[in-house]
């Protein structure tokens, strides 16, 4: 099994506004974008490093940053279509998280079930 760099970046906490009008509102912002500088250094080490010892599938590298700039786009479009509709978009948000974890509780109440019989 191959090593995995991951940029948990939707678990970061979301940084406050470009300009912070407090101390601790600038700390915050300096704490996120350099959390996300040492993520993006490693993964572009790690990257360089898997790319000179030959192990990257070139067109599904390609394909992978097609989909991220396609996906970035849309992204960009979908939220300045949604902007104004922000509660919805949390109601909404939560009913799938709610949802996702009845249905990960169900399959694991099954699967526990299954084993017991």
């Amino acid at each position: 099994s191959s090593p995995a760099v991951t940029g948990d970046l939707p678990a970061m906490p979301r940084p406050p506004r470009i300009t912070a009008n407090t101390e601790s509102q600038a700390r915050s912002v300096g704490q996120v974008g350099g959390s996300c500088l040492a993520v993006t250094a490693f993964g572009l080490a790690t990257a360089a490093s898997y790319a000179w010892s030959d192990l990257v599938d070139w067109q599904l590298a390609l394909l992978v940053i097609a989909g991220g700039i396609i996906g970035s786009l849309l992204g960009a479009r979908a939220n300045a279509a949604l902007a104004g509709h922000k509660r919805l978009l949390a109601i909404a948000f939560a009913a799938l998280v709610i949802a996702a974890g009845l249905y990960v509780t169900a399959r694991a109440t099954a699967a526990l079930l299954a084993a017991v019989n």
